[in-house]
């Protein structure tokens, strides 16, 4: 199965954390249907507004349906990827 590729919001300061490095996670609503292997580009938001600022990264490991999460959500583990 082909890997699905999701355009992402995403505020400061978690932008600049996961694009460091430093953030190996998203905790997101599963409206989107997540899957290991999907694309998450992540784009930058200021104040509102997109920047044009984005990085891409594939999505290593999917935790939803677990005691402690609300329902509906998930984290994903994910790393980053080049050239998509």
């Amino acid at each position: 199965m082909k890997e699905m590729i999701h355009d992402i919001k995403c505020i400061e300061p978690f932008y600049s954390e996961a694009e460091e490095g430093k953030k190996s996670f998203e905790l997101r609503k599963n409206d989107r249907n997540y899957k290991v292997g999907d694309i998450l580009c992540q784009w930058q938001f200021v104040d509102g507004q997109i920047t044009g600022k984005n990085f891409c990264q594939k999505v290593i490991y999917l935790l939803q349906d677990f005691t402690g999460l609300v329902e509906g959500f998930c984290i994903m583990g994910v790393e980053r990827t080049e050239g998509i």
